[in-house]
């Protein structure tokens, strides 16, 4: 069994569907053979009958008489009289069982001397031969049992030999049908085996070969090609459209980081010209270098959390609350111009082992959404809680009902296309790396997305 499961499937299928078909038709041989000797048999309990019928017709008279010698003269007569058969012994006796007069070999006993005394049919175990007995009834009183040996030379000769024609026909007919069926099933298999060959070619680096015709093989390596480019014109334009979304999303922080040190440094110019004027004034040089300190705090903070959510690092390292509000301060700018306000609230009081780069930068591009989704004067908001298992963050906005081609772009079924929204689908390429998940539910007054990561092995401590 072992060998056979190891053999190839284009060898399995034709051979199993070969062997079926010699199973089927052994069986149906097997019970054609079955039906034939039974019909043969009943044919030579027939002609036992018809004999049984002669003789007692003949010995009857004896019987009336009571004449043993005209009996056993019927008899003697009677035995070869038959053609078809030969009759071996003739016996006729009284209903108890007693042997009034018999003919023929004395090296077998009737059944009436077995105790056997009602109707019998005795067949030998080759079938050659048979005892039949019947009761001889007159006027509906049974007054002897008749009993005869029958041998059936032509008939066991004329079945011997159908038998071994119907045998070599079988042979024939289950030889010719296993193969035909082996070969039928080979083809039926030769689509499937072309495309295998197709995909281990490729699969080698070999090019795909023209499809020619129209068969099904042909029609399948068509349709195999197809697929192939269209996948792998999916993946390029995926590829395409998420540089687009990362210069898209660099040009925007890019705006920010600039509006944010902008802002600071026409009030640091302007503390430096008041230092140059007023400088021999200790209260307006102190107030003027806080002004300055502050500034510069500011654009440090902005240029740090920018460099945090977009650096390249080797090692993932777990999520803390500082994560969280790094993307405050990313998306407070946006936020700011769009008069949207934010409402921000994170639990996490020790970090939690997630991948924090992806993790911030799956937010950040929600966030971003949500921000553009939400009117004037409406609220963004970000909750984030964890367990022992789970890290959950939740960003509700105002934007009004989710439109159904973000609901396909967060679970990942929409194909990208080229516009806003496609931060949505890496969010959700993202989320299945950290094997986690987005889902969104819609609100009263807008929708809320919920990413949900479970814990990291690589990142989880272990246990003592």
């Amino acid at each position: 069994m072992k060998t056979f499961a190891r053999l190839p499937l284009s060898v399995r299928l034709p051979l199993l569907a070969g062997l079926a078909v010699l199973a089927s038709c052994v069986v149906t041989s097997a019970l054609g053979f079955h039906f034939m000797d039974r019909e043969v048999r009943h044919q030579a309990q027939n002609l036992a009958d018809t004999y049984l019928d002669s003789l007692s017709g003949a010995s009857v008279q004896a019987l009336q008489s009571g004449n043993i010698d005209l009996l056993q003269q019927a008899l003697e007569t009677a035995l070869g009289y038959q053609t078809g058969v030969v009759d071996r012994i003739i016996a006729v006796g009284r209903p108890d069982g007693t042997v009034l007069a018999r003919a023929g070999a004395a090296d077998a006993e009737p059944p009436m001397r077995r105790g056997l005394l009602s109707s019998e049919w005795e067949p030998s175990e080759d079938g050659a031969s048979a005892w039949a007995q019947r009761e001889v009834v007159v006027n509906g009183q049974v007054i002897a049992l008749a009993a005869v040996q029958l041998a059936f030379p032509n008939l066991i000769e004329r079945r011997q030999a159908l038998f071994v024609r119907m045998a070599f026909a079988t042979l024939f007919v289950t030889a010719a049908s296993a193969g035909l069926a082996a070969g039928v099933a080979r083809r039926v298999m030769a689509p499937v085996l072309t495309v295998t060959r197709t995909l281990e070619g490729m699969a080698a680096g070999h090019a795909m070969a023209e499809a020619r015709g129209q068969g099904e093989d042909e029609r399948l390596t068509g349709a195999l090609e197809m697929l192939l480019a269209r996948l792998q014109e999916r993946e390029e334009l995926a590829a395409r459209l998420a540089e687009r979304e990362r210069i898209a999303v660099l040009g925007r922080l890019a705006a920010t980081v600039a509006h944010e040190v902008r802002n600071p440094l026409a009030g640091m110019l302007t503390c430096i010209d008041t230092i140059r004027h007023y400088g021999v004034d200790d209260a307006v040089r102190q107030r003027s270098l806080d002004l300055l300190e502050r500034g510069l705090r500011q654009i440090e903070t902005v240029v740090r959390t920018t460099l945090a959510a977009h650096r390249e690092e080797n090692a993932i390292r777990a999520v803390t609350t500082e994560d969280l509000d790094d993307l405050r301060v990313l998306v407070e700018p946006e936020a700011r111009r769009r008069g949207v306000r934010l409402d921000w609230r994170s639990d996490i009081a020790v970090p939690f082992p997630a991948d924090a780069v992806r993790l911030r930068q799956i937010l950040l591009n929600l966030l971003l959404n949500a921000i553009a989704a939400t009117p004037p004067k409406g609220r963004v908001s970000l909750r984030a809680w964890a367990d022992e298992a789970w890290l959950t963050v939740e960003v509700e906005d105002e934007g009004g009902e989710l439109p159904a081609l973000v609901r396909d772009r967060l679970s990942g079924n929409a194909v990208p296309a080229a516009g806003d929204g496609i931060g949505l689908e890496v969010a959700a390429r993202l989320s299945t790396l950290l094997r986690g998940h987005v889902t969104a539910d819609q609100q009263p007054e807008g929708s809320l997305i919920a990413l949900t990561v479970p814990v990291a092995p690589e990142l989880q401590a272990p246990r003592g």
